[in-house]
C-alpha cells in the first residue's frame, strides 16, 4: 500500500514544480528531485506526469464538482459563482490553470484527459443545476445544457483567469443576476 504521507508530499513538489515550470517545463525528474525521492515513487504512483497532473486538479480542489441546490436557480448560481470566485482567487490557481487551459490546445492527449476527468464532473453539476431548475419550473425543458454550462462558467473564468481582474462580491452579485437571467431563456 502507498503511503498517503508521501504522496501527499509528492503531489506538494509537483504542484511546485507545475506553478514555477508550466506544464511543458514539468518533467517528474524535476518533481523527484523537489521532493527528494526516486522515480519509482512516483511512477509506482501514476504512469506519467498526465496523471500526476489530473490528480492534482481534483486533490486540490482546483475544480468545483458538488452541486448547490438552495431552492432557487438563483441561489444555486450565486452559490456556485462564489464557490468558483473562491477558488479562483488562489494563488495555485491563477498560476496553473491558464497554463493548463492553454496547454489543452497544444496537447490532444491533455486536452482529452482534462475533458474526461475534470470536465465531465463540471458538466454533470452545471446538469444538475439546470435539472433542479427545470424541476422547480424556472427553465425551460428544452433547456441547452452546453450552453448553461458555458454561460455558467465562461465569464467568471474570462474575468479572472484572461483578463486578470478581481471578482468582489458585488461582482459576483451582477454577474449572477445575469447568468440567472440568461439561463432562463438558453
Amino acid at each position: 500500500m502507498l503511503r498517503q504521507k508521501l504522496t501527499n508530499s509528492i503531489l506538494r513538489a509537483a504542484i511546485i514544480e507545475l506553478a514555477r515550470e508550466g506544464y511543458a517545463g514539468l518533467t517528474m525528474e524535476g518533481v523527484t528531485r523537489r521532493a527528494g525521492v526516486g522515480k519509482a515513487a512516483l511512477y509506482r504512483r501514476w504512469s506519467g506526469k498526465e496523471d500526476m497532473i489530473i490528480e492534482i486538479l481534483l486533490e486540490s480542489k482546483l475544480v468545483i464538482i458538488e452541486a448547490p441546490n438552495t431552492g432557487s436557480l438563483e441561489g444555486d448560481v450565486k452559490q456556485y459563482l462564489s464557490e468558483a470566485a473562491k477558488m479562483l482567487r488562489r494563488p495555485l490557481s491563477k498560476k496553473i490553470l491558464p497554463d493548463l487551459y492553454s496547454e489543452m490546445t497544444r496537447d490532444t492527449r491533455l486536452g482529452h484527459t482534462i475533458r474526461e476527468q475534470v470536465q465531465k464532473p463540471k458538466n454533470k453539476c452545471v446538469i444538475q443545476i439546470v435539472e433542479q431548475a427545470i424541476s422547480r419550473k424556472e427553465m425551460a425543458g428544452d433547456a441547452n445544457y452546453m450552453l448553461a454550462y458555458d454561460l455558467l462558467a465562461g465569464p467568471l473564468y474570462w474575468h479572472m483567469l484572461i483578463n486578470q481582474e478581481t471578482a468582489d462580491i458585488e461582482f459576483v452579485n451582477r454577474l449572477v443576476r445575469v447568468i440567472t437571467t440568461a439561463l432562463k431563456v438558453c
